[in-house]
């Protein structure tokens, strides 16, 4: 890996990013150290892994990425042999960007584009690649994977993030050849990643061709400008070639059980020199800009986040924290396959349309809490609210209009991320003044998180999804409690009526009527 590839911003799941590394060198050598039989008439599926180059950039010209897109326009599609009669029947593409639970497995025959980057011109957000799916592939990659022991689940809805499509406007612009989209795990077990591999490695032998999508170094845009131009780059290139270095040695290890030792080993890495990659068990610090610390509960440790929280700082006014809801390692889980939380711009035109779309009142409120109109007003001043209201519109749109859904339930869990991020660090005391905002707060979180549970697809992601809510929902109700005794004295008191109604009733028979 060239220290001219680290070009990709990702401040969010640095784990998973070196998980997949793990990953695809388990595959390496899981492809390198088993024997099959191949059909005298069936070419074997190449497997290859990539840098897809930072965010967008290596299709919009820059400089940086010369010798990603020579690579991926020159080198790779003769690997693959692309345009010839052997070329793969399909492509499996395990990528960076989608880290869950489960295996999980793009099974759409279409798929559309998440366009998971921050920042950048117009046309990134425009780009199209109409390569079909397959749900027969994708069938067979479940398979596999069950197989293995492990408990894959098939996808229709999620699209294609741009580890797929942008490394393939390159490699392949026909767009002629199918592509099925697997996950990583948010567990970062070696084990099952090496149960994966071996899943996929018999995949090869009807000519399916595998691709890793991802990097083996530094995803970090803030780094990259000191390894462009600013202070510090001869350092971070003395770091990075180390780390590459190390990782090298391990992969061109020739015995197959040393090499897989080794690399089973990665954690061990001299990462101490990599110190923005938090993902050691100890002495690595949390990552304090996201609503819950990924990287703590992966490493399954206490998180020193919940220290640095305004519930924990000194002063008489404590505020909002998910932490002071006690341990809740599942909530964690609920971000993990989302794509990186980037700084949003001032204004755009996707904020603008969810606004329109809140402003008028499509969406239902209780009839005696304050308009559209009033909240928006006073989430001017709060942005946990505003980018939860954002959020909340966000996911009506992604029930109403069923054909663009995949891009508005991304764009919610994008902004219910920064709605938890501002909450998670905003120092607030609940007063009469705010407790109704941070009442509705708490309110858009539970329906939205319900929502995504009640839209799932099967019985069990039904049963995860709701999970998922009860264990961060805990963390937001136990904050926005004290606005709802504040609120019960004040002028808002009539809020409650209906549901002191309904309690009153309950065992008297009248719950039907009630309700």
């Amino acid at each position: 890996m060239h220290l001219r590839q680290l070009v990709k911003p990702a401040k969010y799941l640095v784990a998973s990013y070196l998980m997949f590394t793990t990953t695809r060198h388990f595959l390496s050598r899981t492809f390198s150290s088993t024997s099959h039989t191949t059909s005298p008439t069936m070419t074997r599926g190449a497997v290859i892994c990539i840098s897809h180059g930072g965010g967008p950039m290596p299709v919009l010209g820059d400089p940086g990425h010369k010798d990603i897109v020579s690579s991926l326009t020159k080198r790779v599609p003769k690997l693959l042999r692309l345009n010839t009669p052997e070329a793969p029947r399909a492509i499996v593409v395990v990528t960076a960007h989608w880290s869950t639970r489960r295996p999980t497995i793009s099974s759409a025959t279409h798929h559309d584009l998440y366009y998971d980057y921050g920042g950048f011109p117009s046309e990134a957000y425009s780009l199209k690649y109409p390569a079909p799916g397959s749900p027969d592939v994708a069938e067979e990659v479940r398979q596999a994977l069950a197989q293995q022991g492990l408990d894959p689940v098939l996808d229709a809805k999620r699209g294609w993030d741009h580890g797929v499509f942008i490394p393939f406007l390159l490699i392949n612009p026909a767009a002629d050849v199918p592509i099925v989209q697997l996950s990583v795990l948010a567990s970062e077990s070696e084990e099952e990643h090496r149960r994966m591999g071996l899943a996929l490695a018999s995949l090869r032998d009807s000519n399916v061709a595998i691709v890793g999508s991802g990097f083996a170094s530094l995803h970090n845009m803030r780094k990259f400008g000191e390894l462009r131009a600013g202070a510090g780059g001869s350092r971070l290139r003395s770091q990075v070639k180390e780390w590459n270095a190390v990782l090298s040695a391990a992969i061109e290890t020739e015995k197959s059980e040393e090499r897989g030792k080794k690399l089973a080993g990665w954690r061990g890495f001299p990462q101490q020199y990599l110190t923005w990659l938090h993902v050691e068990d100890t002495g690595s610090p949390c990552d304090e800009t996201h609503p819950i610390c990924v990287n703590c509960v992966n490493t399954r440790r206490p998180c020193s986040f919940q220290a640095l929280t305004p519930s924990t700082m000194a002063g008489p006014s404590p505020g909002p924290s998910f932490t002071s809801a006690g341990p809740s390692p599942g909530a964690t889980n609920l971000l993990l396959d989302v794509p990186n939380v980037h700084a949003v711009p001032p204004a755009c035109m996707d904020q603008l349309h969810l606004m329109h779309h809140f402003l008028p009142g499509p969406i239902p409120v209780h009839d005696k809490m304050p308009t559209h109109q009033h909240l928006v007003e006073q989430a001017l001043d709060l942005p946990y609210l505003m980018n939860e209201i954002l959020a909340y519109s966000a996911r009506h749109l992604a029930s109403t209009r069923p054909d663009e859904a995949s891009q508005y339930i991304f764009l919610a869990r994008e902004y219910q991320a920064h709605a938890l991020t501002f909450f998670n660090t905003t120092q607030v005391e609940t007063t009469a003044d705010n407790a109704m905002q941070m009442l509705v707060f708490s309110w858009m979180v539970g329906m939205k998180l319900l929502c995504d549970a009640a839209c799932a697809d099967d019985d069990a992601t039904v049963l995860d999804e709701f999970i998922r809510y009860i264990e961060l929902y805990r963390g937001v109700r136990v904050i926005a409690s004290a606005a709802w005794y504040v609120l019960i004295k004040s002028n808002h008191a009539s809020v409650f009526e209906d549901g002191r109604l309904i309690f009153m009733k309950l065992g008297t028979g009248a719950e039907t009527e009630a309700l």
